[in-house]
């Protein structure tokens, strides 16, 4: 079962996932995944997204924090309910992505984190359909049944 609240604890498992239990050390850099609340539901007529702790421009795929550092996104993707309805690519060189997940959260995260299989199979429906088969999806979690 893919449940949207485990990836408030992405970073947590990742970090235990990397460590090498005999010896403590960390084997990899971890990623980066950061959830915001939606200030207000996205729309795909407003150039801006609003998150609780930034703000994004679609037109240029700047995004400002509310400390003021700009940056700008390799893309944005919009979700609803698990699969992408929209996407747009702005700076192939920056590593973070922007996800907005059915209007209300906005999901900002690396490369690393984006290739997980929790990012790739909860938030954007994309994963092995020979290997698992979708039983039940709901907007607050999704089952997968390993088909081998």
């Amino acid at each position: 079962m893919l449940h949207r609240d485990m990836l408030l604890t992405f970073n947590m498992m990742e970090r235990f996932a990397q460590t090498d239990l005999q010896s403590g050390q960390h084997q990899e850099k971890p990623s980066e995944l950061y959830i915001s609340d939606l200030l207000q539901p996205y729309h795909p007529a407003s150039p801006l997204i609003q998150g609780d702790t930034f703000t994004l421009d679609l037109r240029r795929g700047e995004m400002q924090g509310n400390d003021g550092t700009k940056t700008t996104v390799y893309g944005v993707i919009i979700t609803e309910n698990g699969t992408i309805k929209a996407s747009k690519q702005y700076n192939k060189n920056s590593p973070y992505i922007l996800i907005v997940y059915n209007k209300s959260k906005a999901i900002y995260l690396d490369t690393t984190a984006f290739d997980s299989f929790l990012v790739q199979a909860l938030l954007l429906d994309l994963y092995d359909k020979s290997l698992f088969e979708k039983v039940v999806q709901t907007p607050s979690f999704k089952i997968l049944k390993l088909k081998i």
